[in-house]
């Protein structure tokens, strides 16, 4: 686990980090199965060495900028990570101020992991908060987005119809769904055609 001190100085971290980069990880990087970073420390991280069994990924303080960068289609990130990942936890900066585009980043975020990451089985998705729109929701983008290796969704919603959205099939392998939602703006549910696969 990689995070920065509540209260160290720059210099401090960045010559730790240079150590870890420089000495340690090109000696051990073909054992590292689980990587726990802050986001702010993933590039340096990553492009030190090659991880050929990481398979889980827990991101902390990620944010909207670093995430703009990292799940941009061809991005460094998604390219070396894109079949290798079966886990995937993301933490998003909850200090960052909020913005009227928290809603647009988190329905991206959501589609490029599910898009670009082939066989993710867990996903731990915390969104961006904004004051009236404190979590993910589809209400005005419902991507057509499908994963036929999901097992796992761990997801905070907005409203009811969004927990509903999420379970409407488009997940034929989920068989563990962890939901908090948020119902701050309760209202009669529309009908959702759910449908059981045998």
């Amino acid at each position: 686990t990689l995070t920065k001190p509540p209260s160290g100085s720059k210099q401090f971290t960045d010559t730790i980090i240079d150590r870890i980069c420089v000495e340690i990880l090109p000696k051990i990087h073909d054992k590292i199965e689980w990587l726990n970073i802050e986001s702010s420390f993933i590039n340096r991280i990553l492009l030190s060495t090659n991880y050929p069994n990481l398979h889980t990924l827990v991101l902390h303080d990620l944010s909207l900028e670093r995430a703009r960068d990292l799940f941009t289609n061809r991005s460094y990130f998604i390219c070396v990570f894109e079949y290798q990942l079966s886990s995937l936890v993301i933490h998003t900066d909850e200090s960052q101020e909020a913005t009227s585009s928290f809603e647009d980043i988190n329905i991206f975020l959501y589609t490029q992991i599910l898009t670009m990451f082939k066989n993710l089985q867990y996903l731990n998705f915390s969104p961006f908060a904004h004051p009236n729109n404190h979590q993910l929701t589809f209400n005005l983008s419902s991507p057509n987005v499908f994963s036929s290796t999901l097992l796992h969704l761990h997801v905070i919603v907005d409203t009811f119809e969004d927990c509903l959205y999420l379970l409407d099939g488009r997940f034929n392998q989920l068989h563990t769904f962890d939901v908090t939602i948020y119902f701050k703006n309760v209202s009669v549910s529309p009908l959702i055609n759910n449908k059981v696969n045998d």
